[in-house]
């Protein structure tokens, strides 16, 4: 995948390779272990923190099998 950044200067500090990695993992993926983001799957798809964690132990974190699974529900 290539990240173009566009209208910055060549002085400009240039992130690193491992903060934008850091940063597309965060994206893709859902933690459990943060409730901000277990709440606002739960709200999203009108179920339980409970059952999102369920879901999450059960397809693993990634973003897009946590809401495939949650639609089927």
């Amino acid at each position: 995948m290539t990240i173009l950044i566009l209208g910055v200067d060549d002085a400009a500090p240039k992130r690193n390779s491992r903060v934008v990695r850091c940063m597309m993992i965060k994206w893709w993926c859902v933690s459990g272990s943060e409730p901000y983001e277990v709440y606002y799957v739960a709200r999203k798809y009108g179920v339980r923190a409970d059952t999102v964690r369920k879901v999450i132990k059960r397809v693993g974190n990634s973003r897009k099998k946590v809401y495939a699974a949650l639609e089927k529900m």
